[in-house]
């Protein structure tokens, strides 16, 4: 998993998978911070992309990631593992204030 946050555009996440991507996948999130969801598309056979607005709601997403949880992509395939994802700790929270600092201008 990979979130890529430019100055400009919208937040990607991208997700590369042991098997072949869906057409149209969701992105399910749920973890104690609160769950989300997001529909996407298939980058290529083995990539989706799923794409957020640069706004705070966006940002809270993210947050939500950085606080730990279970990622995964619908509609379900064996090949395709649900994530674990730790809380991020310290690194995390100073990534998300750099984060903050490119998405919400002054």
């Amino acid at each position: 998993m990979q979130i890529a946050v430019r100055r400009e555009g919208v937040i990607r996440l991208t997700l590369s998978l042991p098997g072949d991507a869906p057409g149209k996948p969701v992105a399910r999130f749920s973890g104690p911070a609160g769950h989300w969801q997001v529909t996407g598309v298939q980058a290529d056979h083995r990539e989706a992309v799923f794409t957020l607005a640069r706004n705070e709601t966006s940002l809270s997403r993210i947050l939500m990631l950085l606080s730990g949880g279970t990622f995964n992509v619908e509609p379900p395939d064996p090949a395709v593992p649900i994530l674990s994802l730790p809380e991020s700790g310290a690194e995390g929270q100073h990534w998300f204030a750099c984060v903050r600092g490119i998405v919400i201008w002054p």
